[in-house]
């Protein structure tokens, strides 16, 4: 579809900002944040919180647009442990809202998703696997899954994982982990392929302009532990090895449980898209570079 108007949640974050900003120009922009301040010259988002559902829907129903992008989320594993209420009415309750309006107003809703749905016995998982989340940030996100195919609405579900890039006022998190940390204390027995966002960006958008209706995932093509990858950002960026501290999911004492083989399997990715995936080395370099 040739979106003219496309609405983006979480268009603040990591993601929702790098899709915001390849799409300027193309089509018209709406952006939900619930912090203030502008994307752009031209993109002045909405501040409002998502999980007010009439204050989502009465937002909803007043834009007109083609496509809404959901990359708002609680993607604080630990957080979502603690505070589950929180955590199910942004990671789910919202989630379904808009499945519904989608649904009732025939428009495509693309919505992110996570290898967090597995429980990292046995990855990295196709689009096909068998989903069971070990802590409750997956399990909101796997309900989430669940209430976009019951409602009915044209989806696209991009399933990632372990994201990393500029955000507009600097790095993000996974990157400041690396960088302000004079001891990077990393897993060495947890895996995922890890993604730059501009290249999960431009993977959202081509998907947004086919007739791809379904589940896919995109990842990085490597395969690395925390720790694997956390030595290729100390190279990239020139820190110090000795900085970087080899230890394990037990001994890094989190509050909720993570999958450890974890990761997608990125083979459906590479036959329907043209976007490529970007190694670490290459996405870590585009970040110290400044590539948004």
């Amino acid at each position: 579809m040739k979106a003219r108007r496309v609405v983006i949640t979480g268009i603040s974050g990591l993601v929702g900002s790098h899709i915001a900003r390849r799409l300027e120009g193309r089509c018209e922009v709406i952006g939900i944040s619930r912090k203030p301040g502008k994307i752009s010259k031209s993109i002045l988002p909405e501040a409002f919180d998502i999980t007010d559902s009439r204050a989502l829907v009465s937002f909803l129903e007043r834009t007109e647009f083609d496509a809404l992008i959901n990359c708002a989320a609680q993607a604080d594993v630990d957080r979502c442990e603690i505070d589950r209420e929180e955590a199910y009415k942004i990671n789910t309750e919202a989630v379904a809202v808009m499945a519904d309006f989608c649904k009732k107003h025939k428009r495509l809703l693309i919505h992110l998703s996570t290898d967090y749905l597995f429980d990292g016995q046995n990855g990295p998982y196709s689009e096909e696997a068998s989903s069971n989340p070990i802590n409750y940030y997956g399990e909101t996100k796997l309900e989430a899954e669940i209430a976009i195919r019951s409602s009915g609405c044209a989806y696209i579900i991009v399933r990632t994982n372990h994201i990393y890039g500029n955000l507009p006022d600097g790095p993000s998190r996974l990157v400041r982990w690396l960088l302000e940390n004079s001891e990077i204390k990393a897993a060495s027995d947890q895996y995922n392929n890890s993604i730059w966002a501009g290249s999960l960006a431009d993977s959202v958008i081509e998907l947004m302009e086919m007739d791809f209706r379904s589940v896919v995932n995109i990842g990085g093509p490597d395969y690395l532990s925390r720790y694997e990858f956390a030595m290729e950002g100390a190279e990239v960026f020139g820190i110090d090895k000795k900085r970087v501290v080899k230890s394990s999911i037990k001994k890094l004492g989190l509050v909720a449980p993570r999958p450890l083989m974890a990761g997608l399997i990125i083979d459906k990715m590479k036959q329907i898209l043209k976007t490529a995936p970007v190694s670490v080395v290459d996405g870590l370099k585009k970040v110290r570079d400044g590539a948004l």
